[in-house]
């Protein structure tokens, strides 16, 4: 189990749900199957993560496991890790761009003490910044509507 703490949220590609308040579930395009269920708040999750080798099996695995498409996201995005640290800088169509903080952490880690770590680092870098509380998924499909 992986359990990661993001300032602000994010994922990629095609995202189902189950239900839009509880985990979700996403093939991204390397042919990954993520589940992600938030903890304390949208930006900390617990996740599995595995390789699909044949996505379209997975995708429609996951539709007769009661899942639905409800949103597609497409991004760019460029990577780099410092310290404990990954850093993403990501374009969402639709959307615009965004610095994603990624830091792994123990179950029993205080998540809100991390994100506040970490704004204070994208503070650190002297770049205008707004924190958002909400995921890629949920920006994209606000901005669908």
């Amino acid at each position: 189990m992986i359990r990661r703490t993001r300032l602000p949220g994010g994922s990629s590609a095609t995202a189902s749900s189950p239900s839009p308040s509880s985990a979700y579930a996403r093939v991204q395009g390397r042919h990954y199957f993520t589940l992600k269920q938030p903890a304390d708040n949208a930006q900390d999750c617990l996740e599995y993560e595995t390789q699909v080798t044949d996505r379209q099996a997975m995708h429609h695995a996951a539709l007769h496991m009661g899942c639905r498409p409800t949103v597609r996201i497409t991004k760019t995005r460029r990577m780099a890790t410092l310290d404990d640290c990954s850093l993403c800088i990501d374009e969402v169509d639709g959307v615009g761009g965004f610095l994603e903080l990624e830091r792994m952490a123990p179950d029993h880690a205080d998540a809100q003490a991390i994100q506040a770590d970490l704004a204070v680092f994208v503070s650190s870098l002297g770049v205008a910044a707004i924190r958002t509380d909400q995921t890629y998924d949920s920006l994209v499909h606000a901005a669908q509507e």
